[in-house]
């Protein structure tokens, strides 16, 4: 899996930049780009098998189709190719989520007082009066009391109530 599993893409960028192109070739572009986002350090290797083998192209289509995109919107190292928007995107993405993860933390360090410990349990204890409420309510519409039934009977037909009555009684015998 992708260390981020999202890609934004700018689609006003994206329509700009890839006008002139026919539809099979932005499709292998939105591949190509995808293939280096799920890529350690948003690159790939500039081998045209292993291009060929990721891409599920043939190493002819590789040399057709592909490498003229490749010269076209990505920059190469000489062992690696990459896309200069595509790794300031992870960079992005990168800072965005390790602002979050300290944002978490420092909540959980601040609110670890108030729970009891136990993930089962960790429910704020302004919120344990709706948790019983819930839990009160599901009891409830597993097992009717008398006074429910008769409530619900007149939101219903009376008919469809007795059906389902009956379907009940049947199915616990």
């Amino acid at each position: 899996m992708a260390q981020f599993p999202g890609l934004l893409l700018w689609t006003d960028s994206w329509v700009a930049d890839t006008a002139h192109l026919t539809r099979l070739e932005r499709g292998t572009y939105h591949d190509l780009l995808v293939l280096m986002w799920r890529t350690p350090g948003c690159r790939v290797p500039n081998d045209n098998a292993w291009l060929a083998k990721h891409m599920r192209m043939t190493p002819e289509e590789i040399s057709q189709e592909l490498r003229p995109i490749i010269s076209e919107f990505c920059q190469t190292d000489g062992n690696y190719l990459f896309q200069k928007r595509l790794q300031k995107e992870f960079v992005r993405a990168f800072r965005h989520s390790s602002k979050q993860s300290v944002r978490a933390k420092s909540r959980w360090e601040k609110e670890k007082g108030l729970y009891r410990g136990n993930a089962a349990h960790a429910v704020h204890p302004t919120q344990v009066s709706k948790r019983e409420s819930y839990c009160s309510r599901a009891r409830e519409d597993d097992e009717p009391e008398q006074g429910v039934a008769e409530k619900k009977a007149g939101k219903i037909s009376a008919e469809l109530f007795q059906l389902v009555a009956a379907k009940r009684s049947t199915s616990e015998e």
